[in-house]
């Protein structure tokens, strides 16, 4: 089962339509404006990392960026709304 995350924003609904198109099965999100997301561990199974820079502190990026690469996890980051986030899934090979 593909699973992602998307780390910032607050209205994903269309993202996690664009990723749900793309084969991805469950999406979690982290808006990033809770003070206890910085603390928060990456779901077991997921295989996608969406940041959304624009929404989130560089410090919680930061951490997001360190434990999806001890994980080997693939990041896409995108910038507004993620509406640029199309080719970046196809550039990773998780669009169809």
């Amino acid at each position: 089962m593909k699973t992602a995350l998307i780390v910032g924003g607050d209205h994903v609904a269309g993202l996690k339509q664009l990723l749900a198109s793309s084969g991805i099965e469950q999406v979690a999100h982290w808006s990033g404006r809770k003070s206890g997301d910085i603390n928060q561990v990456i779901p077991r199974g997921t295989t996608l990392v969406v940041i959304l820079i624009d929404w989130i502190s560089h410090t919680l990026a930061d951490k997001v960026k360190r434990s999806a690469h001890k994980l080997g996890l693939q990041i896409i980051y995108a910038k507004g709304n993620g509406g640029n986030l199309r080719r970046p899934l196809i550039m990773t090979g998780f669009a169809r």
